[in-house]
């Protein structure tokens, strides 16, 4: 039985320590107009309705548990926490420590306590919002009326307004079950009703598990909802009217026999109000009770009172009945869901249909409703596989079962169909572009924080990346066909490798790809190149990475190579059709071949007219020891990008130990969040040939071999254009040491006439200066001094700190190249004043380069500097994520567990604010070295006063395996623990004191 216990709960860095110590019921009369916080180490009652009154907001921790009373005090039906209009709640959980809202009869720390069948014993959590809806309207003025579940008098039940932007708060990794309780017969509620709830609310991992009525309801409004969980519900899984217009991504239903449809969607009350029911809904796996169950009211999708809508890039299976029903009225009876689908408001686009208890042809399994114009459905045929790309296939799901014995893996298998013949995705940042249907890839993150998952009804073993060889070769990959490389494989590439114009390759999460240092085929160097025309759908996970390195490495072995091993191989190539600068006449565009392979190589060409070219997917992607030398000084960069466009999906990239600079961009306008490079040769961020797209949250942790963080310049030659004009946002660079040796190491040089904003950014430790600016002699033409004088390069509410050039702006920056001012009064006079830099220690807590898990790039939230004076975003930019803190990271460390820094034992595996307290007061618990391992590891404990100590090891259900020890230290202590009998798998090692609980990971492999 695959379950969280008390006993993990207790594990949670985010927890604090005796959760559930104390009871504390609400009342209605407990939530006002004010500010509340509910903390995990008590248990909260709701006894009755608890409405949270306009002007409130209600902040609940991470990790805490709210239970319903079944049978009130108070004399009302039910009970239930409602959130009304103008309040928030704030109910921010962890994939860890779930906030978990569930029956006063429920012992969450027994995941056999109560089951799937246990329904409506309490009520739910309701929210209500501004936005607008439909209902009783006449079609020109917008209502306002009384949620369904709450009394018609209550006055705080009101919902609607005119405001789709409203901000009701943010629930994130909550999990509400057993609710539904009945105010009357047929009357019960849902577990989660979203009442015109506005798209300024952040609702993202969401879970409603076993609620008598529907799982997620929503009336109006525009609200967004990522991740979502509906499972054994009574009623509908995923149900909306009232003119709902939102955004949906990655949901998942699992049915039990008592379903009705997983998703029942209405346009408005009554049909043909405006404005209609119309969201984007993208990678919904829907599975319903059986095809042979005897739900026979269930059916998939059910589109009625006129309601228009997307479906796409989703996977529907395993229901009793039809697979869609579509309104479609008589003549005379009005506006219907079939007028929307031909007028295109509504589509289900390039979906997969499997297992009906209906039939097996489209035929069998779609029909119009309501006695319309052609009940057979047969318009609805027509277009289904034809004009929107549906398939009746199997998906591949790797197992769906609905007992407690942790065998339901709704995952698709790799390389089938759930892998092909994708709709494009909206150009829209809510949306991840990923290349799966369904709302699982390689991995389920919907395990660990769940009931599904508590309880028992996943299969949550690690995934195994297997040992089985591939050698490729260029010639493997050409043409227009698609490869799909896997992880039960290990990809060996043999030479310089080129995917072609046309072809598409997938590497599934958790792929290991290596790189012969000597390649057979002549060539200088092993790299895989994706040419113009070609795409990569590279997208891995947090637990499984995909990784590029080199043939010597044994990546199961943590100390088998260090940051020291470079140049073992080339690296990975990505050219597109984007806008390039480089030898134009200023009229113009041109392209050439990307550095790095022979020039006669008509594949390497880069360069067009299309910024928004889509080269595919680079997500948690580590590039590991490349840079190999093809003549000396003409080195390989660890990811190259060649006019690459913005339709590129770059995000959690790290480039690791490379002999040439870490990314380097040649043009093109593509977008890059979530970067780190570390222990390269040259520069860590290098631009050129005009590159103009964005930037967040990049890191760099330089060795002593490093040139600059950032050497970034406009064009070749200087004046051309399109030239260089990023805009990057929270950047950490950490460079070699003030003190080191690497005298060439400048945070950053700007020059070429390139622009470029950096804000919000940390630049600290370098042994030269912190910035050098191009400013040439009058004569030579266009600088990047006049950049900054035009406005179009800005360095915005930095902080700057600890060069080896010194402490003032008049030693640590510069103008270059023998310009008007090379003592660079000008830029002094910019940087603090107007652009309102800092000369300030950020105060990382500690800033480390070797393998002890010291490097930790956070600071605390009570420093001001990195806390305080943000630049805001880019107006109108949905891309950037706001935050709020300067650098790379907040109190969380997205570094942890895929990259090599983390992997290695170079980084704190995560950076939580119960481990920053106890760094700060001199307790310090390092990661597990090597990891994985599948024997000794060494865990290092330092603490500066003496400390009686707890270190225990859990297994991934909380169970205790092993007390490592228990005893009073103080100092540096180094702990050897023998895992080489214990079964693979992630595993948990925490640190108990009188004032702080630390929990780190590990993974042992066989």
């Amino acid at each position: 039985m695959k379950k969280f216990t008390k006993l993990f709960s207790l594990l949670c860095a985010a927890c604090i320590s005796n959760v559930y110590a104390g009871d504390v019921t609400i009342t209605d009369s407990d939530l006002g107009t004010s500010e509340y916080t509910w903390t995990n180490n008590n248990t909260y009652f709701i006894d009755g309705f608890v409405f949270l009154e306009e002007g409130g907001k209600l902040n609940i921790q991470a990790g805490t548990v709210i239970k319903g009373i079944e049978t009130p005090t108070t004399g009302d039906n039910a009970s239930a926490l409602i959130i009304t209009r103008g309040s928030q709640i704030s109910a921010i959980g962890s994939s860890t420590a779930p906030i978990i809202f569930t029956s006063e009869l429920d012992d969450v720390t027994d995941a056999n306590d109560l089951t799937h069948e246990d329904k409506g014993l309490w009520g739910g959590i309701i929210i209500l919002g501004k936005g607008q809806i439909a209902f009783g309207n006449d079609g020109t003025s917008l209502e306002e009326t009384n949620i369904e579940g709450i009394p018609s008098e209550e006055t705080r039940a009101v919902f609607g307004g005119t405001d789709d932007e409203d901000n009701s708060g943010i629930l994130k990794y909550v999990s509400i079950r057993h609710g539904g309780a009945a105010l009357s017969p047929g009357d019960e509620i849902n577990g989660l009703t979203l009442g015109a709830v506005g798209s300024g609310t952040v609702i993202d991992h969401i879970e409603v598990f076993a609620n008598d009525d529907d799982g997620i309801e929503w009336f109006g409004g525009a609200v967004e909802v990522k991740h979502a969980v509906v499972s054994f519900c009574g009623d509908d899984s995923y149900d909306y009217d009232f003119g709902w217009r939102g955004k949906g991504q990655f949901w998942f239903t699992l049915q039990g026999e008592a379903a009705d449809n997983a998703g029942e969607h209405d346009g408005a009350k009554p049909d043909g109000e405006t404005p209609y029911s119309n969201p984007v809904i993208y990678n919904a796996t829907y599975i319903g009770s059986g095809s042979s169950s005897d739900a026979k009211n269930s059916t998939a999708i059910h589109m009625r009172d006129a309601t228009g809508g997307t479906y796409a890039n989703s996977i529907f299976t395993d229901f009793a009945n039809e697979a869609i029903e579509i309104e479609d009225l008589a003549a005379d009876k009005g506006v219907d869901s079939r007028q929307r689908a031909e007028e295109g408001d509504l589509q289900l686009l390039n979906n997969i249909w499997h297992n009906f208890g209906a039939g097996s042809s489209w035929e069998d399994i779609v029909r119009g409703t309501s006695g319309g114009e052609d009940s057979t459905g047969a318009w609805l045929e027509a277009i289904i596989e034809a004009t929107w790309k549906n398939g009746i296939e199997d998906p591949e799901l790797k197992m769906i079962d609905r007992t407690a014995t942790g065998k339901c893996d709704p995952t698709p298998t790799f390389g089938g169909a759930a892998y092909a013949n994708l709709a494009d995705y909206p150009e829209d940042p809510f949306f991840e572009v990923v290349t799966y249907k369904g709302a699982f890839g390689g991995s389920n993150w919907a395990e660990g924080w769940t009931a599904l998952s508590n309880m028992g009804y996943f299969d949550e073993e690690a995934p195994v990346v297997g040992a089985n060889e591939v050698i490729i070769k260029d010639g493997d990959l050409t043409g227009t066909s698609t490869a799909s490389w896997t992880k039960d494989n290990t990809y060996i590439l043999d030479g310089f490798v080129f995917l072609e114009e046309g072809g598409v390759l997938n590497i599934e999460a958790g792929t290991v790809i290596k790189a012969k240092e000597t390649p057979t085929t002549g060539d200088n160097a092993s790299a895989l190149i994706i040419s113009r025309g070609a795409m990569i759908n590279a997208a891995g996970t947090a637990g499984a990475p995909i990784i590029f390195t080199s043939e010597l490495d044994d990546v199961t072995d943590a100390a088998d190579l260090t940051h020291e091993d470079k140049g073992l191989w080339g690296g990975l190539i990505i050219l597109g059709k984007g806008q390039i600068a480089f030898g134009n006449d200023g009229n113009s565009l041109e392209e050439t071949n990307i550095e790095g392979i022979p020039s006669e190589e008509t594949r390497a060409v880069f360069g067009g007219t299309d910024d928004e070219d889509n080269s595919g997917v680079l997500k948690y992607v580590s590039i590991r020891h490349g840079g190999a030398a093809l003549a000396p000084g003409d080195e390989i960069n660890g990811l190259t990008l060649g006019a690459v466009g913005s339709g590129t999906t770059i995000d959690y990239i790290e480039v690791f130990a490379n002999d040439d600079d870490g990314i380097e961009w040649f043009g093109g306008a593509v977008e890059v969040k979530h970067a780190a490079v570390s222990f390269c040769g040259d520069d860590s961020y290098d631009y050129d040939f005009g590159w103009r797209g964005k930037g967040q949250f990049w890191f760099t942790l330089q060795g002593e071999a490093a040139d600059n963080a950032g050497e970034h310049d406009g064009a070749k030659p200087d004046g051309e254009t399109p030239y260089s004009n990023p805009v990057i946002y929270n950047a950490t660079y950490i460079g070699s040491g003030s003190s080191s040796d690497a005298k060439n190491s400048t945070a950053i040089h700007m020059r070429d006439a390139t622009g470029g904003i950096y804000a919000n950014s940390v630049f600290t430790a370098f042994a030269n200066d912190a910035l050098e600016i191009e400013d040439l002699a009058a004569d030579k033409g266009v600088d990047s001094r006049q950049r900054v004088e035009e406005g179009d390069l800005k360095l915005l509410n930095n902080v700057w700190y600890d060069f080896g050039s010194g402490s003032t702006w008049d030693e640590i920056i510069r103008g270059t190249s023998g310009g008007e001012d090379s003592t660079a009064q000008w830029l002094k006079d910019m940087i603090e004043t107007t652009w309102n830099n800092e000369i300030v220690t950020p105060d990382f807590t500690s800033i480390g380069r070797t393998v002890d898990g010291t490097c930790n790039p956070s600071a605390d939230t009570a420093v001001a500097a990195i806390w305080s004076n943000l630049t805001d975003l880019p107006t109108n930019d949905t891309w950037f994520t706001e935050v709020a803190y300067k650098g790379a990271f907040g109190n969380d460390n997205w570094l942890a567990d895929w990259s090599a820094l983390s992997t290695m034992g170079y980084m704190s595996s995560s950076v939580s604010i119960e481990e920053l307290a106890a760094v700060s007061n001199g307790v310090m618990l390092g990661n597990a070295y090597p990891n994985p391992s599948n024997g000794e590891v060494s865990i290092s404990l330092n603490l500066s006063s003496r400390e009686a100590v707890s270190l225990k090891l859990y297994n991934i259900k909380g169970e205790m395996v092993k007390v490592i020890a228990e005893e009073t230290m103080q100092g540096m202590n180094t702990i050897q623990l023998n895992v080489s009998e214990l079964p693979e798998g992630m595993y948990y090692y925490n640190l108990t004191t009188d004032k702080y609980s630390v929990t780190k990971k590990m993974v042992i492999t066989k």
